[in-house]
Parts: structure tokens; C-alpha cells; sequence
């Protein structure tokens, strides 16, 4: 009978531990955020607002015109591309 409580203990101890340490390796993710400048295509430092198309390209609205982001390049729009203002939110 001892041998049994004894090993109803030692499996309480086992369960406790997995339940305190397991979610913590499950739900520890890392995410990788890159910042964009000037100095990588972006019309502007100053952005407004983003929204991302259907198409997945990334669009910022900036107080220089618009920037479409495909990943890796921006394009830019501005006055002389047919907007309004340069400014836009």
C-alpha cells in the first residue's frame, strides 16, 4: 500500500511540473519586427496610417504622398502621380 502512495506522489509531482512548465514552452514565441526609414524607400518618416491590400501589398499614407510596400521596395505616390495633396491620412 505505501509502494502505491508513493507512486501517486512522485506522478502528482510529474503532472504538477508539466502543467506549470509545459504552456510556457508552447506559448513563448518571438516576433521579428524590422523598421522602415527614409533611407529605405519610405516617402516619409511621418506615416499616418497602413493598411494591407488583398494582394498583400503594404500601403502607407505619409505627409509625402503614399508608399506601396511589396516586401521589398516601395513606390512611391505623390502630386505628380494624379493625388490631390501630398499630405494624406
Amino acid at each position: 500500500m505505501r509502494d502505491v502512495l508513493q507512486e501517486a506522489k512522485w506522478k502528482s509531482i510529474v503532472f504538477f511540473c508539466l502543467l506549470v512548465c509545459l504552456p510556457a514552452c508552447l506559448f513563448s514565441q518571438s516576433y521579428a519586427f524590422r523598421n522602415y526609414s527614409t533611407s529605405d524607400g519610405l516617402n516619409s518618416s511621418v506615416v499616418y496610417s497602413c493598411i494591407q491590400d488583398k494582394n498583400g501589398y503594404m500601403w502607407f499614407c505619409t505627409d509625402a504622398g503614399v508608399a506601396r510596400f511589396d516586401g521589398k521596395h516601395f513606390q512611391q505616390f505623390t502630386r505628380s502621380d494624379g493625388l490631390s495633396d501630398n499630405e494624406v491620412f
